[in-house]
């Protein structure tokens, strides 16, 4: 199992990731790493399937979105 986090800090909510991810991420004016909860402006998601959240880190401009 693998674990995706995503920076609030750090977005510059250009919705990249929910373009390439949508079934990770989404846009409800402001973007969010769908069923993860936040603390501090940082989500994270435990995931199965890593392929969805890996382009989408690999998409992000500014680094806000990291696969472990």
């Amino acid at each position: 199992m693998a674990k995706i986090t995503h920076n609030r800090n750090k977005c510059i909510h250009c919705g990249v990731c929910v373009s390439v991810s949508p079934d990770l991420f989404e846009d409800n004016g402001e973007i969010t790493l769908k069923n993860a909860e936040y603390k501090d402006g940082i989500g994270s998601l435990e995931i199965e399937d890593t392929e969805s959240a890996k382009a989408a880190e690999d998409a992000c401009p500014v680094l806000a979105i990291e696969v472990k």
